[in-house]
């Protein structure tokens, strides 16, 4: 007979259970690096929904912008620039986690 609970390993204590290492820095640079592509896509959604809302308001009136869609138009601009830094963010998170720290400074 099979139960259909689940079977869970035992993780020792001190390891994160995902990654099977030690909790450090390694550990908050991936939380950081998953934070902030959630942020990114949530600002690339944001522009979208507004892009949407002109696309709508428009409705077949493409040629012209309405004046009132301006100030739409700059804030999908504004949260695209948003989902732009939070990526370059993410890369310079990235690109920081790729390279040990060296203790004793650049050598030459």
């Amino acid at each position: 007979m099979s139960s259909s609970t689940p079977a869970f390993q035992a993780v020792p204590e001190g390891h994160d259970a995902d990654t099977n290492t030690k909790p450090g820095l390694r550990v908050v640079r991936r939380a950081d690096g998953q934070s902030l592509i959630q942020l990114a896509c949530y600002a690339i959604w944001e522009a979208s929904s507004v892009a949407v809302a002109i696309n709508e308001s428009a409705a077949g009136e493409i040629d012209t912008v309405p004046a009132s869609a301006h100030a739409e138009i700059l804030e999908a601009l504004a949260c695209l620039k948003t989902a732009e830094v939070y990526l370059q963010i993410f890369e310079a998170v990235f690109d920081s986690g790729a390279q040990a720290p060296n203790p004793s400074g650049p050598t030459r």
